[in-house]
């Protein structure tokens, strides 16, 4: 919708549809009260829609509906849920204890859905270690400062632990209490010889810096690697137009050759050229990218994928070593 403009014809069908409830029961271990447990239920992610962070289905239900406390005696309901697949999660953050979940699929067609039970179990945990790409320096022996935390995606009104991290004097480290769900990996460090920078997360093959991660129920994770970089890459460039001035009043583009990584919001970038047509991109991570230069977007259209693949015919590729300072230079013909 473009300034001052005015749209009509926006139409939406309600439809009558059987609506059911859902009934059960939450099972706690006795120091744990019933009502301390706050269950959630949500259309279930599934498919490579909620791999990217989306939702599978329309959710219809209202916040207030989708939130539950549980009756002391540990039972608990659900009416008026419309036809379709959801998740119910029960969760209890204990103070100073790991947490406790439990969960369970449920298709709704209408009829009643009764006997329900959740049965609270502790968090899982994920180890694994720390590795250093260093330049200049020795990669540290003291990782008292380093910070690691499994942050959910999507899913704002469940409770969410602060997982514990434990780092040894060799760089293993351990997560516990972490609830199954979609994740991604946010970690600070610094020293007194360098800054450093978390490069990569690898979770189940999958980096998590690029795209979420999904903690399963049985999953056993040992093999996590996250590794710290004190390299930096920034990409800068002049744009003009055909008779070589400055054109500042266009919007730089930048986003992974790789079409698998169009989703991760640190590689599709957007920025304005000053009025000289200078633009930067600092800490943009190495890689294979295209470039290209278009009038009137903004920075949440890129999430667009049919835009991306419409400005990749356009566009110019470039690629970004590690550490690397590139020149960029674009011409609007």
């Amino acid at each position: 919708v473009a300034a001052g403009e005015e749209r009509g014809g926006i139409d939406f069908t309600a439809a009558l549809v059987r609506t059911a409830t859902i009934e059960g029961t939450v099972v706690t271990p006795g120091t744990v009260p019933p009502e301390s447990v706050q269950l959630l239920l949500l259309p279930r992610q599934t498919g490579s829609g909620a791999a990217a962070g989306g939702t599978a289905m329309l959710f219809t239900m209202t916040t207030s509906m989708g939130n539950r406390r549980v009756n002391p005696g540990g039972s608990f309901s659900y009416a008026g849920v419309t036809p379709g697949a959801y998740t119910l999660s029960a969760r209890v953050a204990r103070e100073g204890g790991v947490p406790l979940w439990a969960s369970a699929d449920l298709d709704v067609d209408g009829q009643t859905i009764p006997g329900v039970t959740l049965v609270l179990q502790e968090g899982l945990t994920v180890s694994g270690r720390l590795a250093f790409d260093a330049w200049g320096v020795d990669p540290p022996d003291n990782f008292s400062r380093a910070r690691l935390t499994l942050v959910p995606v999507g899913a704002t009104n469940v409770v969410i632990n602060a997982n514990a991290t434990q780092i040894s004097d060799t760089g293993a480290f351990t997560m516990r209490g972490i609830i199954p769900g979609r994740y991604r990996v946010s970690a600070s460090f610094n020293t007194p010889e360098a800054t450093w920078t978390l490069k990569s997360a690898v979770l189940k093959g999958k980096d998590a810096l690029d795209l979420p991660v999904d903690i399963e129920p049985n999953d056993t994770i040992t093999d996590a690697v996250f590794t710290f970089t004190n390299r930096t890459q920034e990409l800068t460039g002049t744009l003009s137009d055909a008779s070589q001035r400055p054109a500042p009043d266009y919007t730089i583009v930048v986003f992974p050759s790789d079409k698998a990584l169009w989703t991760s919001a640190r590689r599709v970038r957007t920025t304005r050229p000053g009025t000289d047509g200078r633009f930067t991109f600092p800490g943009l991570p190495a890689g294979t990218y295209r470039i290209a230069a278009v009038t009137d977007i903004g920075p949440e259209e890129t999430r667009d994928l049919a835009l991306l693949e419409e400005l990749a015919a356009a566009s110019v590729q470039f690629t970004l070593a590690d550490g690397e300072q590139k020149v960029q230079n674009l011409r609007i013909k």
